[in-house]
C-alpha cells in the first residue's frame, strides 16, 4: 500500500510538471525582472506577509541614503554650485555612507532623516535630480524621498508598494511558483549584471518553456552600471 501511494504521488507530480510553464526572466541589471516577479507574487501568489514588509524596512532606508549620496556626488560630478548656503560639511555623513554602514530606524532618525529632508527641499539637489540620466540613480529615489516621513517612522511598517519600489541587486537565482487560471507557473529570476550572466546557462534545461527578456524603456538614455559607457538598451 505504501509503495502504491508513492507511485501515485510520483505520477501526480509528473503530470503537474508536464503542465507547468517554466519561464526564465532575463535582461540587464535594473531592467525590472525582480519587480515583475514581485508583482506576479502579489497578483497571483500568496503576496507578502507582515513579516516580509517588516524585513524590508532597513533595506529601504539604505536605498534612501544611497540615493541621496548619489545626488550629492552627482552635484560635484556635474559641477552644480549650491544655490544657497553650502551644505558640504553637514552632508559629509551621507558621503561617508557605504554598504557596511550600520543602519536601523533609530539611527536613521537621529543621523539622516532631517538632513535628507533638508537636502531634498534644496533647489540645488533638485537641479541635480533633473539631470539624473547622467548618474546611476535608482528610479525609486523620488518616491522614497516624497514618502520620507512615513518610511522613516520607526513605528510604521512599509506597505507592498514600498516593497515593489525597493531595489536590491539580484546576486543569485530566485524562483516563485504559483497558478494562473489553474495553470502552474514556475518563474526564475536571474541576476542581470555581467558578473551574474554566467548563471543564465545553468537555468536552461528541457523544462524551460518560455523566456521573457526585459528591457527598461525608461533607461533609453542611460548607461549600464558596470562600465558607465555602454547604453542600457544595447
Amino acid at each position: 500500500l505504501e509503495s502504491k501511494k508513492i507511485d501515485d504521488d510520483l505520477r501526480r507530480e509528473q503530470q503537474t510538471l508536464r503542465k507547468q510553464v517554466k519561464v526564465l526572466l532575463l535582461g540587464a541589471g535594473e531592467s525590472g525582472k525582480s519587480t515583475f516577479l514581485k508583482q506576479m507574487r502579489i497578483i497571483h501568489g500568496p503576496g507578502y506577509e507582515a513579516d516580509d514588509l517588516t524585513r524590508c524596512k532597513v533595506p529601504i532606508l539604505h536605498n534612501i541614503v544611497r540615493n541621496m549620496k548619489t545626488l550629492l556626488q552627482g552635484r560635484l560630478l556635474l559641477d552644480v554650485s549650491w544655490h544657497g548656503e553650502p551644505l558640504d560639511e553637514e552632508s559629509q555623513i551621507i558621503i561617508d555612507y557605504n554598504a557596511k554602514t550600520e543602519l536601523d530606524p533609530q539611527v536613521f532618525q537621529e543621523c539622516y532623516y532631517f538632513l535628507i529632508k533638508q537636502l531634498w527641499a534644496e533647489s540645488t539637489i533638485r537641479e541635480v535630480f533633473d539631470r539624473r540620466r547622467e548618474l546611476q540613480l535608482n528610479d525609486n529615489a523620488e518616491y522614497f524621498f516624497d514618502n520620507l516621513d512615513r518610511l522613516s517612522d520607526p513605528n510604521v511598517n512599509p506597505v507592498q508598494q514600498d516593497l515593489l519600489r525597493l531595489r536590491k541587486k539580484t546576486t543569485g537565482i530566485k524562483e516563485e511558483i504559483f497558478q494562473i487560471k489553474k495553470v502552474p507557473f514556475h518563474m526564475v529570476d536571474v541576476g542581470g549584471q555581467r558578473l551574474q550572466r554566467h548563471k543564465w546557462f545553468k537555468c536552461f534545461d528541457q523544462s524551460v518553456t518560455s523566456v521573457l527578456f526585459f528591457v527598461a524603456s525608461s533607461a533609453y538614455d542611460q548607461v549600464i552600471v558596470e562600465d558607465k559607457r555602454t547604453p542600457r538598451l544595447e
